[in-house]
Protein backbone atom coordinates (compact mmCIF):
# COMPACT_ATOMS: atom_id res chain seq x y z
CA UNK A 1 0.00 0.00 0.00
CA UNK A 2 1.43 3.38 -0.89
CA UNK A 3 1.22 6.60 -2.85
CA UNK A 4 3.98 7.29 -5.40
CA UNK A 5 3.06 11.00 -5.50
CA UNK A 6 3.90 11.60 -1.82
CA UNK A 7 7.37 12.09 -0.32
CA UNK A 8 10.01 10.31 -2.34
CA UNK A 9 12.52 7.69 -1.22
CA UNK A 10 15.70 9.28 0.17
CA UNK A 11 17.99 6.35 -0.56
CA UNK A 12 17.78 3.50 -3.08
CA UNK A 13 15.11 3.67 -5.73
CA UNK A 14 11.33 3.83 -5.51
CA UNK A 15 10.23 0.17 -5.16
CA UNK A 16 6.52 0.98 -5.00
CA UNK A 17 6.59 2.34 -8.56
CA UNK A 18 8.38 -0.81 -9.71
CA UNK A 19 5.83 -3.09 -8.05
CA UNK A 20 2.93 -1.19 -9.61
CA UNK A 21 4.62 -1.34 -13.01
CA UNK A 22 5.09 -5.11 -12.75
CA UNK A 23 1.82 -6.32 -11.24
CA UNK A 24 -0.63 -3.42 -11.47
CA UNK A 25 -2.73 -1.96 -8.68
CA UNK A 26 -6.16 -1.29 -7.24
CA UNK A 27 -6.67 2.42 -6.67
CA UNK A 28 -8.69 4.32 -4.04
CA UNK A 29 -10.00 7.61 -5.42
CA UNK A 30 -12.37 8.82 -2.69
CA UNK A 31 -10.85 11.59 -0.55
CA UNK A 32 -11.89 11.56 3.11
CA UNK A 33 -9.29 13.78 4.78
CA UNK A 34 -10.59 17.07 3.35
CA UNK A 35 -14.04 18.27 4.41
CA UNK A 36 -14.78 20.71 1.57
CA UNK A 37 -15.50 19.52 -2.00
CA UNK A 38 -13.07 22.03 -3.56
CA UNK A 39 -10.27 20.81 -1.27
CA UNK A 40 -11.00 17.20 -2.21
CA UNK A 41 -10.77 18.12 -5.88
CA UNK A 42 -7.48 19.91 -5.22
CA UNK A 43 -6.11 16.81 -3.49
CA UNK A 44 -7.08 14.67 -6.48
CA UNK A 45 -5.28 17.17 -8.73
CA UNK A 46 -2.17 16.91 -6.53
CA UNK A 47 -2.33 13.12 -6.66
CA UNK A 48 -2.43 13.30 -10.45
CA UNK A 49 0.62 15.59 -10.52
CA UNK A 50 -1.46 18.62 -11.58
CA UNK A 51 0.02 20.87 -8.90
CA UNK A 52 -0.72 24.14 -10.69
CA UNK A 53 -4.48 23.53 -10.76
CA UNK A 54 -4.47 22.54 -7.09
CA UNK A 55 -2.55 25.65 -6.02
CA UNK A 56 -4.92 27.81 -8.07
CA UNK A 57 -7.87 26.43 -6.08
CA UNK A 58 -6.18 27.43 -2.81
CA UNK A 59 -5.18 30.83 -4.15
CA UNK A 60 -8.73 31.63 -5.35
CA UNK A 61 -9.90 31.22 -1.74
CA UNK A 62 -7.20 33.40 -0.22
CA UNK A 63 -5.43 30.39 1.27
CA UNK A 64 -2.02 31.27 -0.23
CA UNK A 65 -0.30 34.42 1.02
CA UNK A 66 2.81 35.74 -0.75
CA UNK A 67 5.17 38.19 0.97
CA UNK A 68 8.30 40.14 0.08
CA UNK A 69 10.60 39.06 2.91
CA UNK A 70 11.43 35.85 4.76
CA UNK A 71 10.20 37.14 8.14
CA UNK A 72 6.75 38.27 6.96
CA UNK A 73 5.19 34.86 6.22
CA UNK A 74 6.20 33.51 9.64
CA UNK A 75 4.58 36.50 11.35
CA UNK A 76 1.40 36.22 9.25
CA UNK A 77 1.19 32.47 9.82
CA UNK A 78 1.53 32.79 13.61
CA UNK A 79 -1.06 35.58 13.69
CA UNK A 80 -3.57 33.38 11.84
CA UNK A 81 -2.73 30.38 14.03
CA UNK A 82 -3.14 32.39 17.23
CA UNK A 83 -6.41 34.03 16.17
CA UNK A 84 -8.03 30.77 15.08
CA UNK A 85 -6.72 28.82 18.08
CA UNK A 86 -8.41 31.34 20.37
CA UNK A 87 -11.66 31.35 18.36
CA UNK A 88 -11.94 27.53 18.07
CA UNK A 89 -9.80 25.92 20.81
CA UNK A 90 -11.42 22.49 20.34
CA UNK A 91 -10.12 22.16 16.77
CA UNK A 92 -6.86 20.34 16.16
CA UNK A 93 -4.23 22.33 14.29
CA UNK A 94 -0.66 21.90 13.13
CA UNK A 95 1.99 24.19 11.66
CA UNK A 96 4.13 22.63 8.92
CA UNK A 97 7.56 23.67 7.65
CA UNK A 98 10.37 22.01 5.73
CA UNK A 99 13.43 22.60 7.91
CA UNK A 100 14.02 21.72 11.56
CA UNK A 101 15.24 25.28 12.19
CA UNK A 102 11.93 26.74 10.99
CA UNK A 103 10.03 24.17 13.06
CA UNK A 104 12.00 25.03 16.21
CA UNK A 105 11.38 28.76 15.78
CA UNK A 106 7.67 28.24 15.06
CA UNK A 107 7.26 25.93 18.05
CA UNK A 108 8.88 28.50 20.35
CA UNK A 109 6.76 31.34 18.98
CA UNK A 110 3.49 29.40 19.17
CA UNK A 111 4.26 28.37 22.74
CA UNK A 112 4.99 31.98 23.68
CA UNK A 113 1.55 32.95 22.37
CA UNK A 114 -0.06 30.33 24.60
CA UNK A 115 2.00 31.41 27.60
CA UNK A 116 0.99 35.04 27.09
CA UNK A 117 -2.66 33.93 27.24
CA UNK A 118 -2.01 31.94 30.44
CA UNK A 119 -3.11 28.72 28.73
CA UNK A 120 -0.22 26.64 30.08
CA UNK A 121 0.25 25.28 33.59
CA UNK A 122 3.39 24.95 35.67
CA UNK A 123 6.30 23.69 33.62
CA UNK A 124 9.22 21.31 34.03
CA UNK A 125 12.40 21.09 31.98
CA UNK A 126 12.82 17.75 30.21
CA UNK A 127 15.99 16.48 28.55
CA UNK A 128 15.17 15.15 25.09
CA UNK A 129 17.12 13.91 22.09
CA UNK A 130 16.73 17.43 20.67
CA UNK A 131 17.96 19.14 23.83
CA UNK A 132 16.22 20.61 26.88
CA UNK A 133 12.51 21.31 26.43
CA UNK A 134 10.17 23.12 28.81
CA UNK A 135 6.87 21.26 29.05
CA UNK A 136 3.71 22.22 30.91
CA UNK A 137 0.15 21.06 31.37
CA UNK A 138 -1.85 21.82 28.19
CA UNK A 139 1.31 21.80 26.06
CA UNK A 140 1.23 20.06 22.71
CA UNK A 141 3.90 17.39 22.25
CA UNK A 142 5.25 15.31 19.38
CA UNK A 143 6.56 11.76 19.72
CA UNK A 144 9.63 11.07 17.60
CA UNK A 145 10.05 7.29 17.94
CA UNK A 146 7.82 4.24 17.68
CA UNK A 147 7.16 2.67 21.08
CA UNK A 148 4.68 -0.21 21.27
CA UNK A 149 4.50 -0.16 25.07
CA UNK A 150 3.10 3.39 24.89
CA UNK A 151 1.06 2.88 21.76
CA UNK A 152 2.80 5.77 19.99
CA UNK A 153 4.61 6.03 16.68
CA UNK A 154 7.07 8.40 15.12
CA UNK A 155 4.93 11.49 14.43
CA UNK A 156 2.16 10.88 17.01
CA UNK A 157 0.74 14.05 18.57
CA UNK A 158 -0.79 14.58 21.98
CA UNK A 159 -1.71 17.05 24.71
CA UNK A 160 -0.11 17.04 28.16
CA UNK A 161 -3.00 16.82 30.63
CA UNK A 162 -0.89 16.84 33.79
CA UNK A 163 2.68 16.53 35.06
CA UNK A 164 3.20 14.69 38.34
CA UNK A 165 6.70 14.35 39.77
CA UNK A 166 8.16 14.76 36.30
CA UNK A 167 5.88 12.12 34.75
CA UNK A 168 3.81 13.25 31.76
CA UNK A 169 0.14 12.29 31.46
CA UNK A 170 -0.69 12.64 27.77
CA UNK A 171 -3.94 12.40 25.79
CA UNK A 172 -3.19 11.21 22.26
CA UNK A 173 -4.81 12.87 19.25
CA UNK A 174 -7.58 11.08 17.41
CA UNK A 175 -8.40 8.73 20.25
CA UNK A 176 -10.58 10.32 22.92
CA UNK A 177 -9.90 7.68 25.53
CA UNK A 178 -6.26 6.99 24.62
CA UNK A 179 -4.06 8.27 27.43
CA UNK A 180 -0.46 7.34 28.07
CA UNK A 181 1.96 7.93 30.93
CA UNK A 182 5.42 8.96 29.77
CA UNK A 183 8.54 9.02 31.92
CA UNK A 184 10.97 11.33 30.06
CA UNK A 185 13.87 9.52 31.74
CA UNK A 186 12.94 6.40 29.75
CA UNK A 187 11.47 7.95 26.58
CA UNK A 188 13.56 10.91 25.43
CA UNK A 189 12.24 11.29 21.88
CA UNK A 190 9.91 14.23 22.46
CA UNK A 191 9.46 17.75 21.17
CA UNK A 192 6.86 20.48 21.25
CA UNK A 193 3.97 19.64 18.94
CA UNK A 194 2.74 22.98 17.64
CA UNK A 195 4.89 22.73 14.51
CA UNK A 196 6.63 19.86 12.77
CA UNK A 197 8.36 19.02 9.53
CA UNK A 198 6.28 17.86 6.60
CA UNK A 199 8.12 14.53 6.68
CA UNK A 200 7.08 13.93 10.30
CA UNK A 201 3.50 14.98 9.59
CA UNK A 202 2.92 12.64 6.65
CA UNK A 203 -0.20 10.63 7.44
CA UNK A 204 -1.47 12.95 10.20
CA UNK A 205 -5.00 14.35 10.03
CA UNK A 206 -5.95 17.63 11.74
CA UNK A 207 -8.75 20.17 11.37
CA UNK A 208 -6.45 22.98 10.22
CA UNK A 209 -2.90 23.23 8.90
CA UNK A 210 -0.69 26.28 8.49
CA UNK A 211 2.11 25.74 5.97
CA UNK A 212 5.30 27.81 5.82
CA UNK A 213 6.31 27.32 2.20
CA UNK A 214 9.96 27.78 1.20
CA UNK A 215 12.38 27.25 -1.67
CA UNK A 216 12.78 23.60 -0.63
CA UNK A 217 9.23 22.70 -1.70
CA UNK A 218 8.52 20.53 -4.71
CA UNK A 219 5.26 18.99 -5.94
CA UNK A 220 5.63 15.99 -3.62
CA UNK A 221 6.20 18.13 -0.53
CA UNK A 222 3.28 20.40 -1.50
CA UNK A 223 1.00 17.38 -1.95
CA UNK A 224 1.70 16.05 1.54
CA UNK A 225 1.49 19.47 3.21
CA UNK A 226 -1.76 20.49 1.54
Amino acid sequence: MGDPEQLQAIEAGAPFRGIVGQIGMAELTQVRRQAHPWARQATQALAAGNTGAALASYQERGAIVATQSKAEPRTALLAAWGKEAEAAPAESRLILAYTREDVRELNNAAREIRQSRRELGRSVVVQTTRGARELAANDRILFLRNEKSLGVRNGSLGTVEAIEQGILHVRLDGQEEARVIVDPRDYHDLDHGYATTIHKAQGSTVDRTYVLASRYFDRYTSYVAL
